[in-house]
């Protein structure tokens, strides 16, 4: 992962657990319009090539429904679980303006770099990796994915890190200020 991007995990991590503050969301740059501009900054270096392309768009699909499956999961930190319930509400409410939006939709960059480096620290986490090598063949049964696939979506999320730990990226994507929440919701996080 590039030098950038570890520097603004940390920061996100000493901002949300030390300073008590938390990410605006919905996100001026929700993580589908990042993978999008990614997708179109790819597409725009691989011309002529359509498999490639056509490889670029269904990672770019993977990877939007894994960060909505995973978000609540395991990419919050306990005092954002607050601020997730309430927009996951807010989504089911016909008349509030995120409604019907995925949490892709909703949530930013930020998130998706936490997403990127959980990816990452598997890969690179000796015992985890020869885990992974070891049920291999699971979980690409599972995953309807082979080898050679698991090997190109490796590539894939190599690029889109790279990608977004571009100075002009990084000065887009991560200048958006957290957000110190009032008394009750610090109240409420601590009660959770």
């Amino acid at each position: 992962m590039p030098e950038m991007l570890l520097s603004i995990l940390v920061d996100d991590w000493e901002l949300v657990t030390k300073h008590l503050q938390i990410t605006c969301a919905p996100s001026p740059h929700p993580v589908t319009r990042v993978l999008e501009e990614w997708a179109a900054y790819e597409e725009e270096q691989r011309k002529g090539d359509d498999a490639s392309i056509e490889i670029l768009k269904e990672m770019v699909s993977g990877i939007r429904c894994f960060f909505n499956v995973a978000l609540g999961r395991v990419l919050l930190y306990r005092l954002e679980r607050v601020q997730y319930a309430d927009i996951y509400h807010a989504t089911r409410n016909p008349t509030h303006e995120v409604a019907g939006k995925k949490m892709s939709d909703i949530y930013g960059p930020e998130h998706l770099l936490r997403m990127l480096s959980e990816y990452f620290w598997c890969i690179t986490s000796s015992e985890i990796a020869n885990n992974v090598i070891a049920k291999l063949p699971e979980y690409c049964s599972h995953s309807g994915m082979d080898k050679q696939s698991l090997l190109r979506a490796k590539e894939e999320i190599q690029r889109l890190a790279n990608w977004l730990g571009k100075p002009e990226n990084v000065e887009k994507y991560f200048s958006t200020p957290y957000l110190v929440p009032n008394r009750a919701y610090l109240e409420e996080a601590d009660a959770a």
